[in-house]
C-alpha cells in the first residue's frame, strides 16, 4: 500500500502548480489581449488601413469601426483569461480542502483527466510553447493534473 502521507504531497504540488501556473498564463494572456487594444495608428498608417477595410468590405465598414471591434475582442479574451483563472483557483482551493480525505479521490481524477485534456492540448497546440506563458501554460495544463492523477491513484490504493 502507498504511504497517503506522498499522495497529500503529491495533490497539493499539484494544486500549488495549477494555482501558480494558471496566475502566471493567464495573467500574461490577459495583458497581451488588453495591449493589442492600445496599439496607436499614425495617420498614414490609420488611412492606409482605412481603405483596405472599406475596399474589403464594400464601404460597411472603415478603420475606426474596425478598431472598436478589435478592443471588444481583446476585452472579451482578457475576460475569458480572467474566467479561465478563477475556474483553476477554485478546483485548486477545493482541492486543497480534499487532500487529507482519502475517499476524495474521485475529485482528483475527474480534474485531472479534465485539465489534462483541456490544458495539456491548448499547451502543446500553443505557438510560443518556451515562452514564459508556455511553461507556465505547461505547468498548469499538463504537470499538475498528472500529480492530481497520481496522487489520486495512491489514495485510492491506500483505501
Amino acid at each position: 500500500m502507498s504511504n497517503p502521507s506522498n499522495a497529500s504531497i503529491l495533490l497539493k504540488t499539484g494544486c500549488i502548480l495549477v494555482i501558480a501556473g494558471g496566475a502566471i498564463s493567464q495573467s500574461i494572456g490577459a495583458l497581451n489581449s488588453l495591449a493589442v487594444m492600445n496599439q496607436q495608428l499614425s495617420g498614414e498608417s490609420y488611412s492606409e488601413l482605412d481603405q483596405m477595410i472599406q475596399q474589403q468590405t464594400g464601404g460597411q465598414m472603415d478603420a475606426g469601426q474596425a478598431m472598436d471591434l478589435l478592443a471588444g475582442v481583446s476585452i472579451g479574451s482578457a475576460v475569458f483569461c480572467f474566467v479561465v483563472f478563477v475556474a483553476l483557483l477554485v478546483i485548486s482551493l477545493l482541492g486543497l480542502k480534499r487532500v487529507s480525505d482519502p475517499k476524495k479521490y474521485r475529485y482528483f481524477l475527474i480534474w485531472g483527466v479534465l485539465l489534462l485534456l483541456f490544458g495539456g492540448i491548448s499547451a502543446l497546440t500553443s505557438p510560443g510553447i518556451l515562452s514564459v506563458r508556455g511553461i507556465a501554460h505547461l505547468v498548469w495544463g499538463v504537470a499538475g493534473p498528472v500529480l492530481f492523477l497520481v496522487g489520486a491513484i495512491q489514495q485510492r490504493k491506500s483505501l
